[in-house]
């Protein structure tokens, strides 16, 4: 039973750091200090993965939809440093870069995603749909 509890409160003190760090993660994003969200992520790249990539992908195509390419690509560039073998990540931020105009950043995320994931469809689209 004592091992049990002690295991128990672990638990407890784990998710309360976790939920705490996704605090801060959502109010630095409504202070839209992108540099500072990116900066707080690589802080705690070591109690990674408190953030859900899916999210952060969500908060970042927001942004490009706002017209806040920048921060969207910044958020996205942040996200990979965290988990860099999430391919959802690369292919967003190949999204974004192309929408940008980067080309080669572009296509240089696309072919990140496709060493993770071979034969992930939206990368292989994302490079086809790229200037040559």
């Amino acid at each position: 039973r004592a091992d049990i509890a002690a295991a128990r409160e672990g638990v407890r003190a784990s998710l309360a750091t976790r939920h705490g760090l996704v605090r801060e993660y959502e109010r630095l994003l409504a202070g839209n200090d992108i540099a500072a969200v990116a900066a707080f992520m690589d802080a705690h790249a070591a109690e990674a993965p408190f953030l859900n990539g899916s999210l952060v992908s969500r908060d970042a195509a927001r942004m490009q939809r706002a017209g806040r390419t920048a921060d969207a690509q910044a958020l996205l560039e942040a996200l990979t440093r965290l988990a860099p073998d999430t391919h959802g990540a690369w292919i967003e931020l190949g999204r974004v870069r192309a929408a940008a105009n980067d080309a080669v950043g572009a296509r240089a995320a696309f072919n990140r995603a496709l060493e993770i994931a071979p034969r992930d469809a939206a990368a292989l689209a994302g490079l086809a749909a790229l200037p040559s």
